[in-house]
């Protein structure tokens, strides 16, 4: 597709690269391009706002919560990523914006804070478990 696309010779598949190589390579990305219609947490677009690199992605819930308003959201079909990726690597205003309002909320995210957040649904699931055993069987 890439080559019927015309656009083979831009893509570079990478199996492996070092630690330093890859955060490198990902920090110097004109814009992220993540299209994963099923992700537990949004680490990879957290960690592209964090470097200052702005994303594309589609509407799923993990990534909304975790990103917000900082990042473009495409409609789930390549010309939407395309028309979304073409206007953030050629408008500067809104890709500056982009990445400033990206940084600032990505930097709030640390571990600490997604620990603390994973514990208060896992504290809420087991009192949910707790109480519909203490009822017993619903007839």
């Amino acid at each position: 597709m890439a080559h019927d696309l015309g656009i083979a010779e831009f893509i570079v598949i990478h199996s492996f690269l070092p630690e330093d190589q890859f955060w490198e390579l990902f920090g110097s990305a004109g814009v992220v391009l993540f299209p994963s219609f099923f992700e537990g947490f949004g680490l990879p677009v957290l960690e592209a706002m964090r470097l200052g690199v702005p994303v594309v992605t589609w509407r799923d819930p993990a990534i909304v919560e975790v990103a917000g308003d900082c990042v473009a959201y495409a409609d789930p079909s390549p010309d939407g990523f395309a028309r979304l990726a073409e206007r953030l690597l050629w408008t500067d205003e809104l890709r500056n914006a982009q990445v400033a309002r990206a940084y600032k909320r990505a930097v709030g995210w640390t571990w600490r804070l997604t620990a603390f957040q994973t514990r208060s649904v896992l504290v809420k699931a087991a009192e949910a478990a707790r109480l519909r055993d203490d009822l017993g069987p619903q007839i």
